[in-house]
């Protein structure tokens, strides 16, 4: 079948992509190339007119497997700056997914009978996102120490160069520098329709409530006999992803207390939280185990949890 003209347009921006991928020299960001092919993330191109989304990172399908896939719907292939920042972005995600077993502890992923509680799922899609929007921002700037004449096209999209290499220079660590470009990343304003007013942390905030609501419906709907055991996040979980490449954008050794909670959240989704809970019959999310002590309570670690549900398997039975 001959390709189309988008997947000859695809390709040959990831080539260029790859090419500044293996032209930086910095420590922290060095084999990133690398790491993604090992992650066996997989790369379409999805044209769907009736989307205003750009696509993205697809951790679990509607089958509720793993999908490990990266989409991509609306294309600007031909912008340099653009394609490297967004298939950059994307791509973090994809190596979130083999770091975090947090991110799969969710009620999408059918083979989970140990969930995050709805709050510390929240928390963990936001964090993502903030590792994310950090390390795309690291990257692109060593990209630019090693290709300074695309800095202009760099800065096309997302958080600029020097509003990092002040931080960068202030901060003179890089740990606190990612943390500080996190957190200001979200707070910036989002341009999806009917979010004109708010952030981008409002608007992953009410796709994340959507996400496990729904999930959880389904589950209900399907009658599903394994029994849920709620849990919440350890600051383990939390170094884990954001360690998923680089340094870790939440502290280090310690978690930052600004990732520990969801940041800023509405009256109104707090609202929704709580009330999400109650009909889960959760009446305290703190008092929970973390994610860790329900795996050591199956016999698992999280790296062992990991390789099972990448694999669309389900956890063994509880010890006792």
């Amino acid at each position: 079948m001959a390709k189309s003209q988008h997947q000859k347009n695809f390709e040959t921006a990831c080539v260029a992509i790859n090419q500044l991928w293996d032209s930086i020299t910095m420590a922290d960001v060095t084999g990133l190339r690398a790491a993604f092919e090992k992650s066996g993330c997989g790369e379409k191109i999805r044209i769907d007119k009736t989307r205003t989304d750009l696509g993205g990172f697809s951790l679990y399908g509607l089958d509720q497997r793993f999908d490990n896939n990266i989409y991509y719907n609306r294309l600007r292939f031909d912008d340099t700056g653009f394609a490297f920042v967004r298939r950059t972005h994307e791509i973090i995600h994809a190596l979130q997914a083999q770091s975090s077993v947090a991110l799969h502890a969710n009620p999408g992923n059918k083979n989970a009978d140990i969930i995050l509680c709805p709050r510390d799922y929240l928390l963990i899609r936001e964090l993502a996102e903030e590792d994310a929007r950090a390390k795309e921002t690291l990257v692109k700037y060593a990209a630019a120490q090693a290709n300074p004449h695309l800095t202009t096209a760099f800065n096309s999209t997302g958080l600029s160069i020097k509003d990092f290499e002040t931080a960068l220079s202030i901060h003179k660590n890089m740990s606190m520098t990612l943390a500080v470009t996190a957190i200001s990343a979200l707070n910036t304003g989002c341009a999806e329709d009917g979010y004109e007013q708010k952030t981008l942390r409002d608007y992953y905030a009410d796709m994340a409530f959507f996400d496990y609501y729904q999930n959880i419906a389904r589950r209900q709907n399907e009658a599903d006999e394994h029994p849920v055991q709620f849990v919440r996040l350890g600051d383990e979980d939390i170094y884990d992803l954001g360690t998923a490449f680089g340094p870790c954008t939440f502290g280090s050794p310690d978690i930052y207390p600004a990732f520990q909670e969801l940041l800023s959240p509405s009256a109104e989704l707090l609202t929704e939280i709580a009330g999400l809970s109650e009909a889960l019959d959760i009446t305290d999310d703190r008092a929970l185990p973390t994610l860790s002590e329900a795996l050591t309570g199956r016999g698992q670690t999280p790296q062992s949890a990991l390789t099972l549900w990448r694999a669309n398997s389900a956890l063994p039975p509880a010890l006792n």
